[in-house]
């Protein structure tokens, strides 16, 4: 077999790659306790086979039970690297599997939502528009209160998610500010309302991001 000084890209198996059958189609289809040496961890085979896979055939031990032979820790890690593959394998198909589905799902939760916002949207113009009231419709109340449910639902699951921490952000200073809109042809008498109107925008905007504001130069 030719040898490689690179594992990427690597399968598990060419037989898998080329689409041919599995070659021991059955034979590893158990539990691990199944296997070769099956009472043994993946890490307390791996250690063992480390230690004794040169050790000398000790036929007397192995008759007395208290010795493996190497041939046998070796069988054992054979069957072990199978059986691990291909249950990566049969994991990462049930993973993509559940991915697909979890796709298919949130496509299908966001055309219910498109269509409960219509709705809502709807029930919120008919409202609006009729001329009844709470104390002449009996619908009135419990329509005001499905519409505000809707919304905190809408809301919750449309929620951006909290910045995973809090950033410093520099604000323009109000000298900064103004050679800007000097610059842009801005009036002068209008600057002082530019900058109160700047500040506040910028402040809010910052706020709306989980941000800190900070002066520049600080």
């Amino acid at each position: 077999m030719e040898m490689t000084n690179s594992a990427v890209g690597t399968p598990a198996a060419e037989w898998r790659q080329a689409g041919e059958p599995d070659p021991h189609a059955g034979r590893y289809d158990c539990e691990r306790a199944k296997l070769t040496m099956g009472h043994l961890t993946d890490d307390e085979l791996a250690n063992g086979a480390f230690m004794n896979y040169d050790q000398p055939l000790n036929v007397q031990g192995i008759l007395s039970g208290t010795h493996v032979s190497p041939i046998a820790w070796m069988t054992a890690v054979k069957d072990r690297i199978r059986w691990l593959s291909r249950s990566l394998e049969q994991a990462k198909a049930e993973r993509d599997a559940m991915a697909a589905k979890l796709a298919e799902l949130e496509g299908q939760t966001v055309n219910l939502l498109s269509t409960c916002h219509r709705l809502a949207l709807e029930l919120e113009c008919l409202l609006l528009d009729t001329k009844d009231s709470a104390p002449v419709s009996r619908w009135w109340d419990s329509a005001m209160v499905e519409l505000d449910e809707w919304h905190k639902a809408k809301d919750s699951v449309s929620a951006r998610p909290a910045p995973a921490e809090v950033h410093q952000a520099v604000l323009l200073t109000d000298e900064d500010f103004c050679q800007g809109i000097e610059g842009a042809g801005i009036p002068v008498e209008d600057v002082a309302l530019a900058c109160a109107i700047k500040d506040l925008v910028q402040t809010a905007v910052l706020e709306r991001n989980g941000l800190k504001p900070q002066a520049k130069g600080d």
